[in-house]
């Protein structure tokens, strides 16, 4: 599981200088400079870096994670923000794959991605159900 960063005011001030100095270079690949020794990075690791690091610069929290991470149920449920009971019901009701660890579930951090996604999509239908309904009840009031 990837844990949040939350930067200090040392790194912001650090990413910020980093940013000003990089400019506008996010097609291009940068070449880092490590114990003496030159290290190309590609266009997209380029790309991502800068994106993280103008996070920290703008004083974001900011996570990296691997989407093959495996996840605990609870590690799971705090991600997104539910009890780890509620997480195991809608684990079942999403027939989200799981590995089991012993007698404890495991969960690709990316299945959790997915559940998320799938949740949202279902909440935003259910609101414009619930629109389209008061509008045919004449519950809403348009003022033209």
């Amino acid at each position: 599981m990837s844990r949040i960063f939350t930067p200090t005011t040392r790194d912001i001030k650090a990413c910020s200088m980093i940013v000003e100095a990089i400019g506008s270079s996010e097609n291009e690949k940068l070449t880092l400079l490590v114990d003496g020794e030159e290290l190309k990075l590609s266009a997209q690791v380029t790309k991502e870096l800068i994106r993280f690091i103008s996070e920290v610069a703008k004083g974001n929290p900011v996570s990296v994670g691997s989407i093959e991470t495996l996840l605990t149920t609870q590690e799971a449920a705090d991600y997104l923000g539910y009890s780890r009971p509620t997480l195991i019901k809608l684990l079942d009701e999403y027939k989200v794959p799981f590995s089991q660890v012993g007698k404890h579930r495991r969960v690709a951090f990316y299945e959790v991605q997915k559940l998320q996604n799938q949740i949202q999509t279902r909440q935003q239908k259910a609101i414009r159900d619930l629109q389209k309904l008061e509008v045919e009840l004449g519950l809403l009031d348009f003022e033209e």
